[in-house]
């Protein structure tokens, strides 16, 4: 016979012999209250390596002792034990029919313990009697009525009806959330050869909580990402930050993104130097390490210190304020924030914050979809792709905020000079606006489905600004070399001589009166700078009031931000 007989010192040796002889093999499990009251003492690793030794081994039958500790009769460890039987996938015997000896009916120890449910489950069998015999018995009665009990009743009667709590140790839903995740991505993206990933599965493998999760949710061949399904369409910098990275996220994000998905520059390891430092500490850390990296997108954990599990207000986790001081740097960086938390204040919070997408780590509830695992990192890249695409807006705000700091300088200068104080006051309220339009419209463009509509309205945004300078000159300040009336001089630039000269016509028209303000007041007078308007204006006239609608233009990202650029070279030029 093929069966197995886990004892301990409560089976008289006699008994174990015989098994032996007739029966298959034997396991002593004797561990002792000095045993299980060190605080180092684990009885599911304990159980692992008993198991361990038998992996390659397949049984017919198993026999086990309601208990198994002397100690303490009632904590019924034999119960403890099965579990790990039936959710031990690599122990090849998760549906092998188990028998159960002691003094004690299945109703009394259900009673006693919430573990007794398994006794109510397929393929466990209960017997008063501990003598060879009878065991010899049940394995025939065993064998010639059901050999194993079928992937059905173990899925559907048995997964379905236990339920395994986590265990002590972890203190909060954080702690499980963060290396079921990670275990999860190293499976789906076939990460096997990776310290830190078997650091972390030979530390929690032998947990039978994780044992459940992994029986109950598993990870099939469907679910393993293929490489054609990781891509990047863009490239730039990805700075990661996670005061768990050590434990495998690097890694892992290193393994996907340079790896599978060719980004040229990543860096994952700030959260190496987290431990031990105070949580001021790490949000300044993190802050220089944005200042000095300079990446295009942060990948950035919520909760980087122990304190972020104790505040009630988003606004005091160390992610938030990490998140407020890159986005008061520059607003143009993309910041993505990974956690385990789905609560709706904390996303809307970081929201208005500037937090440009979300990735949830994965944690057991979710794993209930078997695709989860696997679109989550699809989208995961997806979500980067989508920011490292909008990675123009860091030159963007740069620009920006230089344009806003002169406008500042300017209108502060004139603060004691009258109605000219108004107006450049104005001027520089109004460009703000303009501003704000075109930053908004092009951070618009990475969510709607009418990109060509916000691209067009930054554009004309932008020659708005020419127009309000070119007004302020003309009629705030009354420039009259410009303004056409009766014995004004009217001049238009000419690139081919490079010279002002007179302007022999009643009307000047507004191109006119553009570069007179920006070759004259602002002396600005290259030819590549003219004709750099010029198309600017014709590129304008074509979205505005395009005379043939075949030759209507459709502005780009990339002329928006060449575009912005002269102007800022007008701006600075404002005195």
């Amino acid at each position: 016979m093929n069966s197995l007989l886990i004892y301990n010192n409560n089976i008289i040796q006699q008994i174990v012999n015989q098994f032996e002889d007739t029966c298959g093999k034997t396991v002593a499990f004797n561990i002792g209250y000095q045993e299980i009251a060190n605080p180092n003492f684990s009885f599911d690793k304990k159980v692992t390596e008993i198991l361990n030794q038998f992996e390659s081994h397949e049984f017919d039958v198993i026999f086990i002792p309601f208990s198994l500790s002397e100690e303490n009769y009632i904590e019924f460890l034999g119960l403890q034990f099965a579990y790990h039987i039936r959710l031990s996938q690599s122990f090849n015997n998760t549906r092998t029919p188990i028998v159960f000896f002691g003094n004690e009916s299945p109703e009394i120890i259900n009673k006693i313990t919430n573990a007794g449910v398994i006794l109510f489950t397929p393929g466990i069998y209960c017997t008063t009697k501990s003598n060879v015999l009878d065991f010899e018995k049940q394995i025939t009665h065993i064998l010639e009525n059901k050999s194993k009990i079928t992937k059905e009743e173990y899925t559907n009667n048995f997964l379905e009806r236990i339920n395994i709590q986590p265990p002590a140790n972890y203190s909060t839903h954080h702690s499980i959330a963060n290396e079921w995740s990670i275990l999860r991505w190293a499976k789906a993206m076939s990460v096997d050869n990776d310290n830190d990933i078997s650091n972390i599965e030979s530390k929690i493998g032998a947990s039978l909580y994780f044992k459940f999760l992994n029986a109950k949710y598993p990870i099939k061949a469907t679910n393993i990402i293929n490489v054609y399904d990781l891509k990047l369409n863009n490239n730039g910098k990805v700075l990661y930050i996670d005061d768990e990275s050590e434990k495998g996220w690097g890694e892992l994000f290193s393994h996907l993104l340079y790896d599978k998905c060719k980004l040229k520059e990543f860096d994952g390891e700030l959260g190496y130097d987290f431990k031990g430092k105070e949580k001021q500490e790490i949000i300044d850390l993190s802050f220089e390490k944005v200042k000095e990296y300079k990446p295009d997108v942060v990948i950035l954990d919520l909760r980087l210190h122990d304190e972020d599990f104790e505040v009630i207000s988003p606004k005091e986790i160390s992610g938030f304020q990490i998140l407020k001081k890159i986005k008061e740097h520059n607003k143009g960086i993309q910041v993505i924030i990974f956690s385990a938390t789905n609560k709706i204040w904390n996303l809307l919070e970081l929201q208005k914050e500037g937090a440009d997408g979300f990735i949830l780590k994965e944690s057991p509830e979710l794993s209930v979809d078997s695709e989860f695992t696997k679109q989550s990192i699809v989208n995961i890249c997806k979500t980067i792709d989508e920011c490292l695409e909008m990675k123009f807006l860091i030159e963007l705000d740069e620009i920006n905020s230089n344009l806003e700091n002169h406008l500042n300088a300017i209108s502060n200068s004139s603060i004691d000079k009258g109605i000219m104080a108004l107006s450049k006051i104005k001027l520089k309220n109004e460009i703000k606006l303009q501003i704000d339009i075109i930053y908004d419209c092009l951070k618009n463009t990475r969510y709607s489905e009418k990109k060509e509509n916000y691209l067009n309205l930054s554009f004309i945004s932008i020659y708005k600004i020419i127009e309000l300078i070119n007004d302020y000159y003309i009629y705030n300040m009354k420039k009259n070399y410009i303004l056409k009336s009766s014995g004004n001089l009217i001049q238009k630039f000419n690139s081919s001589s490079n010279i002002f000269e007179n302007l022999n016509k009643e009307y000047p028209t507004t191109m006119d009166k553009i570069f007179n303000v920006i070759g004259l007041e602002l002396n600005l007078k290259t030819e590549v700078f003219f004709n750099s308007l010029l198309d600017f204006n014709s590129k304008r006239n074509n979205i505005v009031h395009p005379k043939d609608l075949s030759k209507y233009y459709k502005a780009t990202t990339k002329d928006n931000l060449k575009f912005l650029s002269i102007i800022k070279e007008i701006i600075i030029k404002i005195k």
